[in-house]
């Protein structure tokens, strides 16, 4: 069984009644019990949803004007809950694999991510087929982007990776790559014109990354062990 909110039923059926005009919402469903919903408000927002596999759970909230969101889940049980505020905000998240991928998740379960600001963009991919990957707030759920022009892009390939991290400020960048399995990585990012640009290769591999202020960067090439 496949079920669509009647919020996005709404908003596909009828235009320019809940919501302003311009704005797109596609979901494609493939398998049984997923579930999709899109809350859109404002002008020209956009919205895609693919999902093929059993048990997939996307959610994508979006106020403001001109937001870009993407998913795309492919096999059984995968998970993202994400909210934009603001104007001209990204999401592109992408799921692949057997595996419970979650983006939004913490310790205890299910919560939701977001971005407040504006022209953040975030992009995401996980892969695996064992123990899910997850990727979420610094502080267990909440938060992820806060301020302008702020960039994540993360990818996890692998089983039983997690990324906890936090953007607020301007124009701070933070790029994480982890293959392997059960990794773990933590970036914090306070202040404008921080750079972060983590690799892990292999499993069980750390990383933990604090700026502050002004214009920092780190990189923390790819290794095995604690970094």
């Amino acid at each position: 069984m496949k079920k669509l909110s009647t919020l996005f039923l709404a908003l596909f059926f009828v235009s320019g009644v809940t919501f302003a005009q311009s704005n797109d919402a596609s979901i494609s469903q493939v398998g049984d019990d997923n579930e999709a919903s899109f809350t859109q408000s404002g002008d020209n927002n956009t919205g895609y949803i693919e999902q093929v596999g059993n048990n997939n759970v996307a959610n994508i909230e979006a106020n403001g004007s001109s937001h870009q969101s993407v998913i795309e889940q492919e096999g059984d049980n995968h998970n993202v809950q994400f909210s934009m505020f603001g104007i001209e905000n990204t999401v592109e998240i992408r799921q692949y694999g057997t595996s419970d991928h979650m983006v939004g998740g913490n310790g205890n379960g299910v919560s939701t991510v977001s971005q407040l600001g504006n022209y953040n963009e975030f992009y995401a991919e996980q892969n695996g087929n064992q123990n899910g990957n997850t990727i979420t707030s610094l502080f267990g759920g909440g938060d992820i982007q806060v301020g302008d022009h702020n960039l994540m892009d993360i990818l996890q390939d692998g089983s039983g990776n997690f990324a906890e991290l936090f953007q607020i400020g301007t124009d701070n960048t933070a790029l994480l790559k982890s293959i392997g399995n059960n990794n773990t990585a933590s970036i914090f990012q306070e202040g404008a014109g921080h750079s972060a640009d983590v690799s892990q290769y292999g499993n069980s591999n750390t990383a933990n990354i604090y700026q502050s202020g002004g214009q920092g960067q780190v990189i923390i090439p790819g290794g095995s062990g604690a970094q």
